[in-house]
């Protein structure tokens, strides 16, 4: 998905016709922009990728992005939920991340057949490696007999390598 900055002057009209509740990050309406809007009411959809957007004057935003440009002014970077849950958009759960840092506090891949994030078998040895990315490499933290002593391992590495942007939950 394509991301579109938010400047200032989008929230400028982002503003005119929502307001935000700081506490839970949600967006309410402030003008009757259709029959179908309810003043003070929510504003915005969840879509099927987890994330909430909103549409105003025929453009659509990240609910995320607009609750961060309400607070910041605007919204040129990328945001990351620090505890990892897209719904949870209070501006205290928002931080402006670069892309390795994003990738940091991402989910373990679907298709991890073993269980542990950064983990993975080694065929030739029989044995499991543990491994993990920084500044765009993958950098091996070591072979291990079991895969529970190499996720532990990878935790110590993330840990070390990824610090205050890792996965509370890795």
């Amino acid at each position: 998905m394509r991301i579109h900055p938010i400047t200032s002057a989008d929230v400028a009209m982002l503003k005119e016709w929502l307001s935000l509740n700081e506490e839970d990050g949600t967006l309410l309406w402030r003008k009757k922009i259709c029959k179908k809007v309810v003043i003070g009411a929510v504003a915005g959809r969840t879509r099927k990728d987890g994330y909430s957007d909103v549409q105003v004057n025929k453009r659509r935003f990240l609910v995320h992005r607009v609750v961060y440009a309400f607070i910041h002014g605007d919204c040129i970077g990328e945001i990351d939920h620090i505890d990892g849950n897209m719904r949870h958009n209070r501006p205290s759960n928002l931080r402006v991340v670069t892309r390795s840092q994003q990738n940091m506090n991402k989910r373990p891949s679907k298709k991890n057949s073993l269980g542990f994030r950064g983990v993975c078998l080694h065929a030739p040895t029989g044995l499991y490696n543990a491994r993990i990315c920084f500044n765009n490499e993958r950098v091996s933290l070591g072979y291990f007999k079991t895969r529970e002593e190499a996720h532990a391992a990878y935790l110590s590495g993330v840990e070390k390598y990824h610090g205050e942007y890792r996965r509370a939950y890795a």
